[in-house]
Formats: structure tokens, C-alpha cells, sequence
């Protein structure tokens, strides 16, 4: 049996260097800032499978060594370039020195610090040592010395300062240093192995000391200066005891050492005052959400990063030279579909025709469409869409301003915008039943920026590609149009089905997106397609937006479930998050996971929401399915 790359969800830290590094996808580095050395301390956050882990990978020495080493050769010159662009590499040396601290390992079985001042001082011993150990063992990897049989061969030399008596050692030598940490490290975890024993030989630091040790240390190696500059990267933060991370944001976000700090977690780790606002007081730092990063940029760029990530994968299973997408029929076959289309045509004629009855206002739109050409039946049925639209809304408008005149067909020419046609093409394709939802260019835009959402399509789609090479020994093969949609439509009633079980809320999240789809669905195929291309979405006004942070920090507030709810859903990437501006107001729009847009039959595209209410997003979380569904 055929393995289904796409299905498999491996660690980004299993891979070797060499591997990870050929098949690093670089675009997702635009996302962080132009010179990574600008600020002392950065927060990376994304849902889960946004790719946090290979963000901060790239950046240590074994990938790094890769890409310098090969970066006149394809596929490196892209990465380096991006490398170059922020700041980690120039043309001559590597200039970054990425130190990755899973957390992961050891942090958690500490006692909580909130409860235990004496657990904050093991905390930051267990972090110190680890730091350390990582910092040698990455100097040596990007200098070539083996560790840490070599170590005789690095040095390290100190600029004094006013921060340098911590608890490092700094008159310690490489060796000397490397037994110290690796003391430090065994005795914490010897305490955790014998419970209830005693603390007296246990090390309690008072400060992360080897960030600061970092800042002021020069390594020099056979008596030669590196000019590597270290980043420490936390990964995983959100796998810390609470109390374990907010002494990580206390006292290394806003620290002034020269050494920046990373921390990567999953959005879910906030609260939700975390999440409506800027809880955290940002001095010295900046966060980097990777989802709002692809929106920022062009869509363009995001189709160019997962396509990349497809195509290395399809050639895990099998040699092929096209890419993933090639497998995707992007259109529709006009024989296979003619009877649907010849319908279409005729129905929406019909209506047309009907609409304009016993009136002239309309003879030249309609005479307009006569004339359309007639050999391709999609575009003539979008074509016959257009015009009920654009009848609907003249009637609309009309029975206000009681204006009976005819409308010329430079009239209709004006009043169409460039997003009729894709409401027009979705009223064909969702009253006629034709496939809407196929080709690499919608799959890419149903993941909702997440790389393991678009990996988890793929999979799906991967299935039915693989079927059709069993059952076709020659020629080219792909997915139909028809199969991609009813494919996709199957994964959206798992995924909706899945929210009531993916959190402690889940239940009443799944009533809230259920009352959110219905009325997008609603708004979106009245006649007049009043929000073309058509409504995705809910928008929030600042004050009830104000209204939700406080409600999250009180749970006797009315609209504290609320809070709760929205939150886990933006954490769990069902809402994409966006801040707009419309009639001079700011407004907090939350646009459905587009997945979910699959499941209520709504357009892909993040264009039309409506303002609502916190007090109608209560009731409809506190309803019943029943009278919502």
C-alpha cells in the first residue's frame, strides 16, 4: 500500500538537518521582521500546525550550515536570500545562532511557582542549564569542533558589566562550564525522580542569568572571534505550567540584554483578555501571529508557500515531476455537466424574463444577456445570474424612489462590481448543484493560512488521486472537480462535527458557529446578493469588543461565557481574525474557518460580515440546536 505523505504528521525536530533544511519552505520567513536583531525579544504564536517549530529550526546551526553551505544551489538560494533578508546570514557568514529550548522536557513536573517561590528558582536553574548546554553545543556544531570531546579548543571571554554576578559561572572554562550546567540539570532532575526529598542541595537561581551570560560572552575558537549572535528559542511555552510562563513573560520580554529571546505557543495558551487585547504591556518586544502574518501578505504568497510544502511531499511517495495542484481539475467539464448547465441556462432565463414583465425598464439588460455567447453554458448561466441580480436590487430600490424609467445598458454596465460574478457563479453552482469547491487555488484558500489544515486536504484528496492510478495504468490522472467537492464537503461535516468535542465549551461553541453559518447562509443567497460575494462572517464594535475583555477577567460578568467561548474558537483557528475599518468605525470581524464555510455552502472568499451583537452571540451559544440548525 501506497504511503499517504500527506497523512503523516511528523515532529518538524525528526527530520535530519539536511532534509529539513532542502525542504524548508522560506516564504513563511516574511512574516517576521526585516532584521531579527531590532528587538530584544519576540512572541511567535499560531493554532496548531501553523509552523512555529520550523520557523525557529531554520535558525539553528544544523539548518543554517545547510543552507550556507549550499546557497548557490537550488533548492537553497531562495532560502538564503530570505535568510538574508532578515538578517541571519550575509554573504560571507552565518550571523544567527538560533538556541532551541523545547519545553517540553522536565518544566512541568516542577512544583507550581505561583504556589511555591522556591519552584520559580528551580525553574530558572533547570532553564539556565539547559541554555548553556545548548549554547556550547551550537557554537561547536557551526564552528566545526566536536562536542564535547573538543571543547578544549573554544574560548570564552567576558565584557564586564554591571549584570555579570548570576549564578554562571563567568571565570569558568568551556569544560568546566559544560560540567556545571549538566550538575545543575541532574541534581533538579534527580529531585523530581525522588519525590518528597529534601531541597538543600537543589539549585534555586534568582534570575535567567544565561540570557545575560549570553549577551556578554565571546566565543572565540582556536583563538579566532565568531561573530555568530545567539537567539534563545522557547518552544512549546504553552506546555509550561501557567505560573512557569508568566515568569518567562515577566522577566525575559521586557529584559535588556543583548541576546533577543524567542517564545513560540499555540494561541490556545491564552486567556482571553490575551486574545481581545494587548493584556501584556509591550515595551521591548514584538508578537508575530503567523496566521494574521499570511493575511497581511498577498494570498499569492501563501499559495506559493503550501503549494511548496505539496509538492515535496508528492515526491516522498512517487517521482513525479508536476506539482500537487496539477492533480486538481480546476474546471468543469461542459459535457459531463451540460444537462445541469442547458437547466441552468433555461431557469434563470426564465426568471429574468419573468422579472421583467409587463415593463420596459429591463428590455436592454435583457437583451444583453440574449446575446451573450452561447457555446459556454457555465459563463452564459453566470451571465443570467448576474441580470436577477441586478433586476432584484433596481426593484428593490425602485419601489423607494418610485422611478420607472428604462435603464440603458450602459446603467447595468455601471452597476455591476467585480464581485457579482462570483455571487452569481455560487447562486449557479448551489441551486443547480454543480461543484463548487476544487482546484489548488480554492483548496489552498479553505486552510485558513494553517499549514496542517491545508496538509489535512491534501490527505483527503490524495486518497481519490491515489485510487484513480490504481484503476488508470496510463496517461495523466487528477481528482474531478466533482470528487474535490463532495470530498471537501465530507471532511467539513467531520471537521464541524468535531467542535463540540475539541474543547470544554466545544458544545456550545459548535450552537454559536451553527447560528453564525445560518445567517451567512441567509444573507449570502438573498436574491439581491446584498454583500457580494457573499457574508462569511460577524463583526464586533469596539465596545463590545472592550465589553468582552472585560467580561473575561471576571467570571460573574454576564457576558464571561462569551468571552470563553470566542476565545477558544479564534485559539482553535475557527474564527480568522480581522481588524477593519467601515464608515469611520473599527470594527473586530471574525470570518468562519473556511472549512466551515464548506459545510454551511458558502463562498471561500473572506469579503461581507455583519455586525452583531454580544448579546445575540449569547443567545444563540446558549440556544438549542434545534432551533438554530
Amino acid at each position: 500500500m501506497v504511503r499517504n505523505a500527506f497523512a503523516v504528521r511528523t515532529s518538524e525536530l525528526s527530520s535530519p538537518d539536511e532534509l529539513f533544511a532542502r525542504d524548508f519552505a522560506p516564504e513563511v520567513l516574511e512574516i517576521l521582521p526585516r532584521d531579527i536583531f531590532a528587538t530584544s525579544a519576540m512572541v511567535l504564536r499560531s493554532s496548531p500546525g501553523g509552523g512555529k517549530t520550523s520557523l525557529l529550526r531554520i535558525f539553528t546551526p544544523g539548518p543554517m550550515l545547510q543552507v550556507f553551505r549550499n546557497h548557490t544551489r537550488e533548492p537553497y538560494v531562495e532560502i538564503f536570500r530570505q535568510l538574508q533578508a532578515v538578517n541571519a546570514v550575509d554573504g560571507d557568514n552565518i550571523r544567527a545562532m538560533g538556541i532551541l529550548i523545547p519545553c517540553t522536557n522536565g518544566y512541568s513536573e516542577l512544583q507550581a511557582p505561583e504556589q511555591d517561590p522556591a519552584a520559580r528558582g528551580m525553574f530558572r536553574a533547570l532553564v539556565n542549564a539547559r541554555i548553556i548546554l545548548r549554547a556550547l553545543r551550537a557554537i561547536c556544531m557551526l564552528h566545526g569542533v566536536e562536542y564535547p570531546r573538543d571543547l578544549g579548543r573554544l574560548r570564552i571571554d567576558y565584557e564586564r558589566g554591571l549584570l555579570d554576578e548570576g549564578p554562571v559561572p563567568r571565570s569558568a572554562d568551556a569544560e568546566s562550564l559544560r560540567n556545571w550546567a549538566e550538575s545543575v540539570e541532574s541534581r533538579l532532575l534527580g529531585y523530581l525522580d525522588q519525590l518528597g526529598a529534601e531541597r538543600e542541595e537543589t539549585p534555586v537561581h534568582l534570575v535567567f542569568d544565561a540570557v545575560t551570560w549570553l549577551s556578554q560572552a565571546r566565543f572565540l575558537v582556536d583563538d579566532v572571534l565568531s561573530e555568530v549572535r545567539p537567539i534563545v528559542m522557547f518552544d512549546d511555552v504553552q506546555r509550561l505550567r501557567p505560573g512557569q510562563r508568566a515568569t518567562l513573560y515577566k522577566e525575559l520580554l521586557d529584559h535588556r540584554a543583548a541576546a533577543p529571546v524567542w517564545l513560540a505557543e499555540r494561541t490556545a495558551v491564552l486567556e482571553s483578555s490575551e486574545i481581545f487585547s494587548d493584556a501584556i504591556q509591550r515595551r521591548d518586544f514584538e508578537v508575530v501571529e503567523i496566521e494574521r502574518g499570511w493575511q497581511k501578505l498577498s494570498d499569492k504568497r501563501f499559495l506559493t508557500f503550501v503549494t511548496g510544502i505539496a509538492d515535496r511531499r508528492m515526491r516522498q511517495m512517487r517521482d513525479d515531476p508536476e506539482s500537487f495542484g496539477d492533480h486538481l481539475g480546476s474546471s468543469l467539464d461542459p459535457l459531463q455537466f451540460r444537462s445541469q448547465l442547458a437547466t441552468a441556462v433555461d431557469t434563470l432565463r426564465a426568471r429574468a424574463v419573468a422579472r421583467a414583465t409587463d415593463t420596459d425598464r429591463y428590455s436592454s439588460w435583457i437583451q444583453a444577456a440574449e446575446g451573450f455567447p452561447k457555446a459556454d453554458l457555465l459563463a452564459l448561466a453566470i451571465e443570467w445570474s448576474k441580470t436577477n441580480i441586478l433586476i432584484e436590487r433596481d426593484r428593490n430600490r425602485i419601489q423607494a424612489v418610485l422611478d420607472l424609467e428604462p435603464l440603458p445598458i450602459e446603467e447595468r454596465e455601471n452597476r455591476e462590481s467585480s464581485k457579482l460574478p462570483s455571487a452569481a457563479l455560487k447562486f449557479v453552482s448551489s441551486e443547480f448543484k454543480l461543484p463548487y469547491f476544487f482546484g489548488i487555488d480554492r483548496v489552498v484558500r479553505l486552510s485558513s493560512y494553517n499549514v496542517e489544515e491545508f496538509l489535512q486536504i491534501c490527505a483527503v484528496l490524495y486518497e481519490h488521486l491515489h485510487a484513480a492510478r490504481v484503476s488508470r495504468t496510463d496517461g495523466p490522472v487528477s481528482v474531478s472537480p466533482g470528487e474535490q467537492d463532495r470530498a471537501l464537503r465530507r471532511l467539513a461535516e467531520k471537521r464541524f462535527r468535531e467542535i463540540s468535542r475539541a474543547f470544554p465549551l466545544g458544545a456550545k461553541a459548535q450552537r454559536l458557529i451553527a447560528a453564525i453559518g445560518k445567517l451567512s447562509h441567509e444573507q449570502t443567497f438573498a436574491p439581491n446578493a446584498p454583500y457580494a460575494p457573499g457574508v462569511t462572517g460577524i463583526g464586533l464594535a469596539i465596545v463590545d469588543r472592550d465589553a468582552l475583555v472585560k467580561a473575561s477577567e471576571n467570571d460573574k460578568h454576564p457576558f464571561c461565557e462569551t468571552a470563553k467561548i470566542l476565545s477558544a474558537c479564534i485559539a482553535y483557528n475557527l474564527f480568522e481574525v480581522r481588524e477593519l475599518k467601515q464608515d469611520n468605525k473599527l470594527w473586530t470581524v471574525l470570518y468562519l474557518n473556511r472549512m466551515l464555510c464548506v459545510h454551511f455552502d458558502l463562498v471561500y472568499h473572506t469579503g461581507g460580515w455583519r455586525p452583531t451583537s454580544i448579546a445575540r452571540l449569547k443567545a444563540w451559544h446558549q440556544g438549542t440546536p434545534s432551533t438554530i440548525l
